[in-house]
This record gives C-alpha cells, structure tokens and sequence, in this order.
C-alpha cells in the first residue's frame, strides 16, 4: 500500500472548537454513492444514505454543518465544532466505542462497525 502524506498539523487538537475541511474516502476508492452522469452527480441509494446521515450529525453532535459535495467514492464537507465541553462521544459505529476526551481515548465498549474501515479517527 503507498504511504499517504501526512496532512495533519502535529501538536493540533483536531478536537477543539473551529471550522474543518473534511474528506471521507470510501476504501479503495470505490464508487459506492452513485455516478456522474452528463456533469451532475446522481446519488444512488448508499448516497442517499450518506446524505440523510451527513445531515443528521448536527442532531447527533455539538458542530454545524456548511457545504457538502458527495462524490461517487468520496464526500467533503465543512463543519464547526462548537462545544465547550471536554467531551466529544460519537456513535460506536462512526468511531469504533471510542470516548475522547481533551487528556486521553478511551475504549468503552468492543462494538465494530461493519461498514466503515477506519484508516484514522473520526474526530
């Protein structure tokens, strides 16, 4: 496998308040979201589905969320973390049962979810 270049600022808690560019790959670069067709991105049904959940992470979590694109193997977005809190929990699915706080990662549970491969974590 090629090593990626680290992108990530070292030192910088991606945890803390502020606005992010995120990109999320499906693994292999597969087209799993649907196709481009005559320039317009047309979502198939797993598209759909990242949609309906990109939309629902403001309900879930203390962020906003901007603009999105989602591609055929990929989605961007922009989105501001906005808490005061020291704690930042996901879902088991998103992040693997992970529990972050601004000190440490903790494991709370041994939940994996089937559909995601995680390269890195989600916050």
């Amino acid at each position: 496998m090629q090593k990626r270049k680290q992108l990530r600022l070292k030192n910088y808690n991606y945890s803390q308040n502020g606005m992010y560019f995120v990109t999320i790959c499906t693994q292999n670069k597969k087209c799993y979201f649907g196709k481009i067709i005559n320039n317009e991105m047309q979502l198939n049904l797993a598209g759909k589905i990242i949609e309906k959940w990109w939309k629902e992470l403001e309900n879930k979590f203390n962020i906003t969320l901007y603009e999105y694109v989602i591609m055929p193997n990929h989605i961007h977005g922009i989105i501001e973390i906005n808490t005061n809190s020291d704690f930042v929990v996901a879902d088991p699915c998103v992040n693997q049962g992970f529990v972050r706080n601004k000190k440490n990662i903790a494991r709370t549970d041994t939940q994996v979810c089937p559909y995601i491969k995680h390269n890195d974590s989600m916050v």
